[in-house]
């Protein structure tokens, strides 16, 4: 489906085509042929305005203010520096309505559905102070002009909803990477000739041609060749995948090194691939907006405010007779309430904060999520990449040979295959050349070494060769890890065994987690046996093995039925749906990019002590908004009355103001000073 705006002379209309249909010029022209002068616009041009005018707001709101900032600095010290009145007001003018255009919006917005929000609250407080120092202007009445509280308090919300808005668009580029992996094409075999057709032409039934190396462009049954087929992406499986005829291959996967041919019988949407990226999709869009505890607080401040700005000016003017004061004191009143330190509040910490994060190696995209990292009560922990290290090391060998020959031949068998088992033997030593070299598809490897043939596979292999195993074989019912031989002519002279290796401080990240009051659950795509062993080796709760990318989201969704509140830690393709459907997502360094943008937290450092440090400073940070917000109204329930009765004019209730957003700055960069605690 493709949304375009069509702009008409009276209204603007959303046109829905679906693929294959009539292409955006055929639509104008379409539009026009009845008589609109329509121009069509795609989605993404739309947004790209919109991207442009949050820059110019905010940035302009910064740079008009700066001006106003020294003198109304100045004068909290004393010293009266200030810029003619006429430059003020101009400069106050265009932010107040320019800048402050998204406040007074959202304001009678509210004001329709009878209901009040920070915005409401920044709206009057600046008009207050705005007003007041206009008619102050005009018409004489008083030297004191409050143009920079109105004009500083815009610019500083604005900057802070830039922070959080450049947050919200670096998610949704975890579907663009999703995106990415399907492919635009395909090789379709029709009537024995091969043609390379739009992805959005091949049908189901189609015989689709797979070339070693190339990304498979639809769901499908193999009909023909054997191959290895990199499924990590999908699976989190850190081998890839022995495939043969009736077996099944995923689009966005990576042909080995066989030619394929694949009777094609799923497209688009219903792939796994397509499937995952609905299911990233519809978390993402699941969650429910952010609610500022800020929010909530004006919600009940704001009637406040306004009924006891209004009693004041009514007392002074009929019960004492001194209208003038009456508006001087009602005025103070909202100018003290003007919430410049509650709309620092939440900003300034979260800012400091993905600062601190940031040189501690944890990236930060939702503020939310960090607020509610330290509530999680269950993880869920993905295995390959996570825990372990996400390739294969040989863990033991054994040989009833010289050791230093039976190396060497294993080495110089293994540097002639990219295999992840041989890799893995290949990074023992540097191998030599042999000679008559044969690879056996996803089995094994032969070759001439000093005179004799040597070979280096599993155990399907040797049996194929008729290799003796002789006591070798005994291990094939033993262990659950992989299992590789070596041969000389026609006997097995050694194995190796290979592992995905844990990681140095899983064990001990998951014993703090225990402490701490978590639970924690393993999850893989891999075998049971290995996910059992390396569950038993760190000491989890409880491990899930042989799951499916969409079966991750079901474990995410039944923990959080059970009234756990989740975070999930990933690094995968196939962690994104879950990343992205779990209370907090954590995604770790050498993760795919759709795994870090799915997530709410990225976690730059591929430990798992880096998740201690971030529930670390989602502790701190929590406590830290919360002492903020006590800063921020403190000043207002004291001052409040004492305006109200007369003991404070609006200077002293916008220099009141102005030490509340000192305090509450001085306080979120005091994060930076326990920054050590997330060392811990």
């Amino acid at each position: 489906m493709i949304d375009c705006h069509v702009n008409f002379p009276t209204k603007i209309a959303t046109v829905t085509v679906k693929e294959g249909g009539p292409t955006f010029e055929t639509l104008a022209k379409i539009i026009t042929d009845l008589g609109y002068p329509a121009t069509i616009k795609k989605d993404g041009e739309s947004k790209k305005k919109t991207h442009l005018w949050i820059y110019i707001q905010t940035f302009g709101a910064i740079f008009l203010a700066l001006p106003l900032v020294i003198p109304m600095m100045g004068e909290l010290f004393g010293q009266k520096w200030a810029l003619p009145p006429l430059v003020q007001l101009i400069l106050a003018t265009l932010v107040q309505f320019g800048g402050g255009y998204t406040f007074y919006s959202s304001m009678f917005r509210g004001l329709k559905s009878f209901s009040a929000n920070m915005d409401t609250l920044v709206a009057l407080g600046t008009s207050a102070a705005y007003f007041y120092s206009l008619f102050a202007f005009f018409f004489q009445f008083s030297n004191h002009l409050y143009f920079e509280t109105s004009t500083v308090l815009i610019a500083l919300i604005l900057l802070g909803r830039f922070f959080e808005h450049r947050a919200t668009e670096k998610t949704r580029g975890g579907m663009k990477a999703l995106l990415k992996m399907q492919s635009k094409e395909a090789m379709v075999k029709v009537n024995g000739e091969i043609k390379t057709l739009p992805i959005d032409q091949v049908q189901k039934g189609d015989k689709i041609l797979v070339r070693p190396g190339d990304k498979i462009p639809v769901d499908g049954e193999i009909v023909s060749g054997k191959t290895h087929i990199d499924e990590s992406m999908l699976s989190g499986e850190s081998l890839p995948v022995r495939k043969n005829v009736g077996d099944r291959a995923l689009a966005g996967t990576i042909n080995g090194e066989g030619s394929l041919e694949i009777i094609t019988t799923r497209l688009g949407k219903e792939t796994s691939l397509g499937n995952i990226i609905r299911m990233v999709e519809e978390a993402q869009n699941s969650k429910a907006p952010i609610q500022r505890i800020a929010d909530k607080i004006s919600g009940i401040f704001v009637p406040i405010v306004l009924f006891i700005a209004l009693v004041t000016f009514f007392v002074w003017g009929l019960i004492v007779g001194e209208w003038k004061e009456g508006l001087l004191s009602g005025i103070a009143v909202l100018v003290i309430a003007c919430p410049c330190a509650l709309g620092l509040a939440v900003p300034t910490v979260i800012m400091v904060a993905c600062g601190v994060g940031a040189r501690n190696g944890i990236l930060i995209k939702d503020a939310a999520g960090l607020e509610k990292a330290n509530k999680i009560t269950a993880f869920i922990i993905d295995k390959t990449g996570t825990v372990t290290e996400g390739k294969l090391s040989v863990k033991k060998f054994q040989s009833e040979i010289d050791e230093e020959e039976f190396l060497n031949i294993a080495a110089s068998l293994a540097i002639h295959s990219d295999h992840p088992v041989s890799k893995g033997i290949a990074s023992l030593r540097t191998g030599r050349e042999i000679l008559d070299f044969k690879l056996y598809s996803g089995k094994g490897i032969s070759g001439i070494y000093d005179g004799k043939k040597v070979f280096l596979g599993s155990l399907s292999f040797f049996e194929e060769e008729k290799l003796d195993l002789g006591k070798f074989r005994e291990l094939t019912s033993k262990e659950s890890e992989i299992l590789t031989f070596i041969g000389v002519e026609k006997r097995c002279v050694g194995f190796f065994i290979l592992s995905d290796q844990i990681k140095e401080d899983s064990k001990r990240s998951i014993k703090k987690l225990h402490d701490w009051g978590k639970k924690v659950y393993l999850i893989s795509g891999d075998r049971k046996e290995v996910v059992e062993a390396v569950g038993r080796e760190i000491g989890v709760d409880r491990f899930f093995a042989q799951v499916l990318p969409e079966n991750k989201v079901d474990h995410v969704k039944k923990l959080k039925e059970e009234g756990e509140i989740v975070g999930m830690v990933g690094d995968g393709i196939n962690d994104a749906p879950a990343l992205a459907f779990s209370d907090v997502g954590f995604a770790v360094a050498e993760g795919t990019d759709v795994a870090m943008e799915s997530a709410t937290i990225g976690l730059m450092r591929s430990h798992l002590t880096n998740l201690l440090m971030a529930l670390d400073l989602s502790k701190i940070t929590v406590h830290k908004i919360r002492q903020n917000l006590f800063f921020a109204l403190i000043y207002n329930c004291l001052g409040i009355p004492l305006a109200a009765l007369g003991l404070l004019n609006p200077m002293i209730a916008g220099t009141a103001m102005a030490l509340s957003s000192i305090s509450v700055v001085a306080n979120a960069l005091s994060i930076r000073i326990t920054e050590n605690v997330t060392k811990k």
